[in-house]
């Protein structure tokens, strides 16, 4: 299976490699918030985390996890 140039086994490689790019760019845009805190930052952060708890099925303390560990 090939997406974006990638190749892919299986459909669960492909979700696992998506949800890892969601915890991701949720961690870089907490540490961006923690230096600069404006709304602009809260909102994508809180669309983020509905992606992760939406679509990859998070729960909402593992999301904040994913926060303190980004800026501890």
């Amino acid at each position: 299976m090939e997406y974006l140039g990638m190749e892919f086994k299986n459909h669960e490689e492909l979700i696992n490699w998506s949800k890892e790019g969601n915890i991701e760019e949720y961690k870089k845009l907490a540490r961006m918030f923690d230096q600069n805190s404006t709304m602009e930052l809260s909102i994508m952060m809180g669309k983020r985390a509905d992606v992760l708890h939406n679509r990859f099925n998070m729960s909402w303390e593992e999301i904040e996890k994913l926060e303190i560990e980004a800026i501890a």
